[in-house]
């Protein structure tokens, strides 16, 4: 089956990546940032809304680069996608790497907490392509390598 891609679509999805991860890193910089001001509960609420802010902003940027790529996929047949599976998608993408990025930002950053970081953000965005690609319809039988698969996590 003869697959092409849209080129400007996929510019657009690595635009988006960058703009996403760029975002975020701001506001996980600041969060890290924080010191323990006199109030410790505005603290406490700040640090929660840039935490929050800051995965919502990665986590929507890795989903939509991801879905929008997908968008760029030219296949000789029609294809959809389920909606509650593809926001599902997102939701996965979005808390998982919200874990990452809580991890990341809290306490001294070593080696150790990096790499566990890392690991929790690496598991969500392969959970979340999967759950992705869950949603997609098509007139076709899409099936997966458990080789490739494991080794794509």
């Amino acid at each position: 089956m003869p697959v092409t891609y849209d080129p400007a679509i996929i510019a657009l999805s690595v635009v988006i990546a960058i703009q996403g991860g760029y975002v975020s890193l701001m506001l996980a910089r600041r969060l890290a940032s924080l010191g323990l001001g006199p109030d410790g509960w505005a603290t406490a609420g700040r640090r929660k809304a840039l935490l929050a802010a800051s995965a919502l902003a990665l986590g929507i940027g890795i989903w939509a680069m991801h879905f929008i790529g997908m968008l760029a996929v030219k296949l000789p047949i029609a294809v959809t996608y389920d909606l509650l599976w593809t926001l599902t998608s997102a939701l996965v993408c979005i808390l998982v790497v919200g874990l990452g990025v809580f991890v990341a930002s809290f306490g001294q950053l070593t080696p150790k907490r990096l790499a566990g970081a890392g690991l929790l953000m690496g598991a969500g965005i392969a959970i979340m392509h999967y759950v992705g690609m869950s949603a997609l319809r098509a007139n076709c039988i899409v099936s997966y390598s458990p080789d490739l698969v494991a080794a794509s996590f």
